[in-house]
């Protein structure tokens, strides 16, 4: 991910409103350059949530496991998988090692999410 790609993602969110929570956008903002400044470091060893990555996730609340990537809001495809870094979902995974646990509500209800696995698409 380049810088190019950061800034034109803040553009992008300066154009359309596609969190409504200021401070989360800026979390995952911090998290995003983060990852980039960490080059060749943890963010390429597969084993941190970062853009492109594909995740493997326990569902703690139905005990079932649902597998997704995490894209840019214009990939963005909830049905096929790929998840917006910017949903609330995408912004809870973000940054994310192995073992966490992702706290995120959904449809007002609490969700848990225990990241199992997670494989980098780049």
């Amino acid at each position: 991910m380049s810088a190019i790609f950061l800034n034109s993602l803040r553009a992008f969110c300066d154009r359309v409103r596609v969190y409504s929570q200021p401070v989360e956008l800026s979390r995952v903002f911090d998290q995003l350059e983060a990852l980039e400044l960490d080059g060749r470091g943890a963010a390429n060893s597969g084993r941190v949530a970062r853009l492109g990555s594909r995740l493997l996730l326990d569902d703690l609340r139905y005990g079932e496991q649902a597998e997704l990537t995490l894209v840019a809001p214009e990939q963005a495809d909830p049905e096929r998988g790929l998840i917006s870094v910017f949903s609330p979902l995408g912004a809870a995974l973000i940054g994310a090692r192995l073992g966490d646990i992702a706290q995120v509500d959904l449809g007002g209800q609490s969700h848990r999410f225990l990241l199992v696995d997670i494989r980098d698409e780049t």
